[in-house]
């Protein structure tokens, strides 16, 4: 027989203002509202994804007294933001550690984010330890970073070719031709082969060549054994399987370079974000940074604050100025 835990009444002093906060700002979903007097009334939220409602106006405790009430998230930082953006005061990731709670993410299932209600009653946030993609996942974030860097260049004026870029010495010309370029290459070493420079792009001709680029790299994951293939790299041999992380993190950093240089809103998808920025912190390791001039292509992180939009941590993490203008 299961013993399934469905409702937890969740104590607080206005019904109304509580539904407000749950449904409006962290998202739950209304399942019902019901008066059945003049004085009494229910309402039943469940957080999306969750077998387990809450009910307000069904508490016989204090409000507020409900402590630890937990929800289980995949992506922490995702998470987050959308509390904060959606107005409720969140505070930062944190983990247990040797002495007790400290901030910054955790292992697995050891990194949180806490809230509260109006009335006090606590809530906390836990990641699941990540689940390896599919190759499909991969590729169909893959694919939505092409169409995201892609829409960005279709936005990109040919005027606009010789405006200054975050990248240092690149201009406008330059970094989207630098883009067209990797994605060409990209394909190439998908395939098996070897980089090779597809030369310079006339100013009018951005889109066309981009979109171009963007469909030979796709057509060579969609051969058969694609995902299976070791590939050659001027550090050495990697998987198939790693280079789509090294191919998505590419695109959604100059991503926010093309946003910045063209004026662009650079509020973009926050999960290819937070894939990117995982990437990275899993395989740029500090060799792997210095001068330009000495021939590196990524320069020093950057300190970017914990609370700063995803996309701007990315650049951070990428040796950029996230208030770069």
């Amino acid at each position: 027989m299961d013993w399934k835990l469905e409702v937890v009444p969740v104590p607080v002093s206005d019904v109304a203002k509580a539904k407000h906060f749950y449904a409006d700002q962290v998202g739950f979903v209304v399942d019902h509202d019901t008066r059945v007097s003049a004085e009494q009334r229910f309402v039943q939220l469940t957080p999306r994804g969750s077998g387990c409602s809450i009910v307000l106006g069904a508490a016989t405790t204090p409000p507020g007294s409900l402590q630890g009430l937990q929800l289980v998230v995949d992506d922490i930082e995702a998470a987050r933001e959308e509390l904060l953006g959606r107005g409720v005061q969140a505070g930062p990731i944190h983990h247990y550690g040797p002495e007790g709670m400290a901030e910054g993410r955790g292992g697995d299932w050891n990194s949180f984010v806490s809230f509260a209600d109006p009335d006090g009653n606590g809530w906390v946030l836990q990641e699941r330890p990540a689940v390896r993609d599919s190759a499909q996942e991969s590729l169909d974030r893959l694919s939505r970073a092409l169409d995201q860097t892609g829409a960005l260049i279709e936005a990109a004026r040919p005027e606009q070719a010789t405006a200054p870029t975050p990248c240092r010495s690149w201009d406008v010309r330059t970094l989207i031709n630098h883009v067209i370029d990797e994605v060409h290459q990209f394909a190439l070493v998908t395939c098996g082969g070897a980089r090779e420079a597809s030369g310079t792009v006339g100013d009018g001709e951005w889109n066309s060549a981009y979109r171009a680029a963007a469909e030979e790299l796709r057509a060579a994951w969609r051969e058969p054994g694609a995902m299976e293939r070791t590939i050659k790299l001027p550090g050495g041999e990697v998987s198939a399987a790693w280079t789509v992380g090294q191919q998505i993190t590419e695109l959604v950093t100059h991503a926010w370079d093309i946003a910045k240089a063209t004026g662009q809103p650079t509020d973009l998808d926050p999960q290819l974000a937070n894939v990117a920025l995982q990437w990275g912190r899993d395989n740029v390791l500090p060799e792997f940074r210095g001068a330009e001039q000495d021939g590196f292509h990524l320069g020093a992180e950057v300190e970017a604050d914990e609370d700063a939009p995803v996309y701007d941590r990315v650049a951070a993490f990428g040796g950029r100025d996230p208030g770069w203008s």
